[in-house]
C-alpha cells in the first residue's frame, strides 16, 4: 500500500478519487508548523527539536522516514519534501498551496 496515495485518496478502492479532508489537514498542519517555527526562531531558548520531531512524524504519515537527523541534514531534507509536495499539489491535485514558499528562517539554525 502506498501511504502517500492513500493519504490523498483514502476511498479510491471504492472508486472515489476526490482529495481527502485528511490530506488537506496534513498540508495545513505542515504549513502551521512552518509558520510557528519561523515566528519562534531566534527567541529565547528556541531549539529545532520540537519542529523536527513534529515534521518527522508528519512525513512518516506519507511513507517518508527520516531516521534521527541532525538539524542541518533535516532542514535540507525538509526543503526537498516540501518541494515534492508542492509539485504534487500543483501538477496532480490542482492545489494552489505552496509550502516551499513559506519563510523558513529556522532552517539556518546551526549548533
Amino acid at each position: 500500500m502506498n501511504k502517500f496515495y492513500y493519504k490523498v485518496y483514502p476511498n479510491s478502492k471504492e472508486g472515489d478519487t476526490s482529495v481527502s479532508v485528511g490530506y488537506d489537514n496534513f498540508i495545513i498542519s505542515i504549513s502551521s508548523m512552518i509558520v510557528s517555527s519561523d515566528m519562534a526562531y531566534g527567541g529565547v531558548g528556541w531549539t529545532p527539536d520540537h519542529h523536527i520531531k513534529f515534521m518527522v512524524g508528519t512525513f512518516q504519515e506519507i511513507g517518508i522516514n527520516v531516521i534521527d537527523p541532525d538539524p542541518t541534514t533535516f532542514f535540507i531534507i525538509e526543503e526537498h519534501v516540501l518541494n515534492f509536495l508542492d509539485a504534487v499539489n500543483a501538477n496532480v491535485l490542482d492545489n494552489e498551496v505552496s509550502l516551499g514558499s513559506l519563510p523558513r528562517s529556522y532552517s539556518r539554525f546551526s549548533h
